[in-house]
């Protein structure tokens, strides 16, 4: 499959838009430690279900 890169340049002029760019550039990026903490905790109850589940099927 080919991959086509290409550089076009564009220009904002209106003073709204230039704004809120700015303000986006200057923002502080927002923490989303604490989503993420949840999601590898659910992921982390999952495995061990799933491990819990593999090994009661062993006969020791």
């Amino acid at each position: 499959m080919a991959t086509e890169t290409f550089d076009k340049s564009f220009f904002i002029t209106d003073p709204k838009a230039i704004k809120k760019i700015i303000d986006i550039i200057e923002s502080e990026p927002v923490n989303n430690n604490q989503t993420e903490e949840i999601f590898i905790q659910e992921d982390i109850n999952q495995s061990e279900k799933i491990l819990d589940k593999c090994l009661s099927h062993l006969k020791l």
